[in-house]
C-alpha cells in the first residue's frame, strides 16, 4: 500500500473482506478499520449469526441449515419460508409452497454452490441491505 502511496483501504462485501483479512500480515493494520476475523465470519454466516443469537437468548427466526436437498421433505414450518444464501445478501426468497422451496434451493445452490439457509417468516416491518 506505501508503494503506490494508499493510505486507507476499506474492502466491501464478504469476498473481499475474506480475501484481506486473511492475508492482513501484508497490510499495515492502522489502515484497515476491520473486525476480527473471527467475528466477521459470525457476522457473515446467516446460520453462525442465528446460533450466536439463540446462545445469547436474543430471538431470531426458527432457521434451518440443510445438509442435502431432500431434508426439505422433513420441514415442519408453515409456509411462507424464507430461504437465504447463507453468506451474500442478494438471495433472499420466499417460497408459498414446497414446489416454490425446492426451486429456490436448488437455484440458490447453483449460484453460490452450498444449500440456503430456511427461516420461519415473519412478517412486519425489517430492514435488508440493498
Amino acid at each position: 500500500m506505501n508503494e503506490n502511496n494508499i493510505r486507507f483501504l476499506l474492502p466491501v462485501g464478504y469476498e473481499a473482506y475474506s480475501a484481506i483479512a486473511k492475508n492482513i500480515q501484508i497490510f499495515n493494520n492502522d489502515s484497515l478499520p476491520l473486525p476480527e476475523l473471527g467475528s466477521f465470519e459470525i457476522a457473515a454466516s446467516k446460520s453462525a449469526t442465528v446460533s450466536l443469537a439463540n446462545e445469547l437468548n436474543i430471538t431470531a427466526p426458527i432457521s434451518i441449515k440443510l445438509n442435502k436437498i431432500s431434508d426439505l421433505q422433513e420441514i415442519k414450518l408453515s409456509y411462507p419460508l424464507v430461504v437465504k444464501g447463507i453468506f451474500s445478501s442478494g438471495f433472499v426468497k420466499y417460497a408459498n409452497n414446497y414446489q416454490e422451496l425446492e426451486y429456490w434451493v436448488k437455484e440458490i445452490t447453483k449460484l453460490q454452490k452450498e444449500l440456503p439457509l430456511i427461516q420461519e417468516y415473519i412478517s412486519g416491518e425489517g430492514a435488508r441491505a440493498t
